[in-house]
């Protein structure tokens, strides 16, 4: 009898979990918008903060592993309205994640390539480069949508170093 009962037990926790691990294995997008702020280029300037928006697409490799890669907007960025400066960047990253029930806390380091836009008068300046970008954040995941909050860190000596706080949707297939 208690065979049939521990047996009984087993099987019901292998079915809860096996839906679990199926969405957490294969492809997603997601879209997000926040604010990014720039270690500006030009050092001595305090340039304004802007509306930023990033579209990504990834692949969970399992419960803990992504890749992901994404092109980000860090908006422009204006200095007393002399002063315009644009920076876009496309990114690929490496993920950890751990999962604590329905939430996702992830971490993440790789890549990016990004192109500036210096617009000062009528002087134009474009500046391009690749460097390092890192990031963490989290993803409550309800069925195949997830709602995100992340932050990241670019480092493009070239462009600037900008750094974002978004949020946005994230659906899994």
């Amino acid at each position: 009898m208690i065979r049939r009962l521990v047996l009984c037990f087993a099987a019901l926790a292998l079915t809860s979990v096996l839906p679990a691990l199926a969405q957490s294995n294969g492809p997603y997008l997601g879209a997000s918008v926040g604010v990014a702020s720039l270690g500006a280029k030009i050092e001595s300037l305090d340039l304004e903060d802007s509306v930023a928006w990033k579209a990504y697409a990834g692949y969970s490799l399992g419960r803990f592993i992504a890749l992901e890669g994404g092109y980000n907007d860090f908006g422009s960025h204006n200095y007393a309205s002399l002063l315009d400066h644009k920076i876009w960047g496309v990114s690929g990253f490496g993920i950890l994640k751990i999962n604590i029930g329905p939430i996702d806390l992830f971490g993440k380091l790789g890549m990016v390539y990004a192109s500036g836009t210096t617009n000062l008068s009528f002087v134009s300046n474009t500046s391009t480069g690749t460097g390092a970008a890192y990031g963490g954040g989290l993803t409550v995941n309800l069925g195949k949508l997830g709602i995100r909050a992340e932050a990241e860190w670019f480092d493009v000596s070239e462009v600037g170093k900008p750094v974002t706080a978004t949020g946005g949707l994230t659906i899994r297939f």
